[in-house]
């Protein structure tokens, strides 16, 4: 009986997982003390079974983290907080980030990759995968606020 249950679970479950994995599994941390005001130069590693990690992955990851997760201070570097709050922002407009994210790739128009050779660190079974990119923080937060997704720095306390 435990086994039928368990099976109709997973059944069950199966389509959910495979949502909940279409975030991979990513890093992102200070890249470098020195950046031009407006930017974040960040440190973004992604997590493969492979080495292969398209550079929009990468971007994706970079962009992702900057919005919900922060970057997290390393060195000499400060760290920031999420550019739209937490991943709460993310399932309130969840039309929005899914078309940013989605098919639409709006993300890219704000990040650049500033290194090509990636770096590989071989980690259990997996490889970390990582390079620098550059997030433009300030037109993504101006277009952030024009689509009602965050408060501007400028409505009132």
């Amino acid at each position: 009986m435990k086994k039928f249950v368990l099976g109709l679970l997973v059944i069950f479950l199966a389509p959910f997982s495979s949502f909940a994995s279409d975030m991979f599994e990513y890093d992102v941390e200070c890249g470098g003390a020195i950046s031009k005001e407006g930017y974040y130069m960040v440190k973004v590693w992604v997590y493969s079974a492979n080495k292969k990690v398209t550079p929009d992955e990468l971007k994706k990851a970079a962009v992702h983290g900057a919005l919900f997760r922060g970057v997290s201070a390393s060195g000499e570097c400060r760290s920031f907080k999420p550019l739209a709050g937490s991943a709460i922002a993310e399932s309130q407009h969840k039309d929005f980030f899914n078309s940013f994210f989605g098919a639409d790739k709006q993300y890219l128009s704000y990040v650049t990759l500033a290194s090509t050779p990636y770096e590989y660190i071989k980690v259990s079974k997996k490889y970390k995968v990582g390079t620098i990119a550059i997030i433009s923080k300030d037109a993504l937060r101006k277009d952030l606020e024009k689509a009602g997704v965050i408060r501007g720095l400028s409505t009132g306390f």
